[in-house]
């Protein structure tokens, strides 16, 4: 289904946290190890998670918690839930950065992919599915303003998507 244009720049943000997600879930088989082919490893596969969450999420999380989701207000269970998930990323983000050893990181790893991958698949189905719901265009045009807004102070480095 065709997004509401204002939503476009986040269901971008969403396919690039699915693409994680799977990759977090499915490493690329050992190999052999070239400068553009390194070594998947539980501590690399940390860094991209860690690298991501910081040039992505964060401002994601920001343009949604101030830009979206208080326009919507016939959905504000749904919007509890979807913001309680983003507390919860910053605790599994702390517990991907502080766990030692491979099993116990990619356990930390495992836990956050799952957790990304059921959040965007939520939003994307039962919350975008439904924009712009009893908004009028002045409100969307508004809150795709600010959506913009706070996407636009990203840092302009991304993070790598190789591994």
């Amino acid at each position: 289904m065709p997004r509401h244009p204002i939503l476009v720049p986040l269901s971008h943000d969403h396919r690039e946290a699915l693409g994680l997600a799977f990759f977090l879930h499915n490493p690329p088989p050992p190999g052999r190890v070239t400068a553009m082919t390194p070594a998947s490893t539980p501590a690399r596969r940390r860094a991209r998670l860690l690298a991501f969450y910081d040039t992505s999420l964060v401002s994601h999380f920001r343009a949604e918690e101030e830009a979206l989701f208080p326009a919507l207000r016939t959905r504000r269970a749904l919007v509890a839930s979807l913001c309680d998930d983003h507390r919860r990323f910053a605790d599994l983000r702390d517990a991907v950065a502080a766990a030692r050893g491979d099993d116990a990181v990619q356990a930390a790893l495992t836990a956050f992919a799952d957790l990304l991958e059921a959040h965007v698949r939520r939003e994307e189905r039962e919350l975008f599915a439904f924009f712009p719901e009893g908004i009028g265009e002045a409100g969307t045009r508004r809150i795709g303003d600010a959506i913009r807004a706070v996407l636009a102070t990203r840092d302009p480095a991304r993070c790598d998507t190789q591994d």
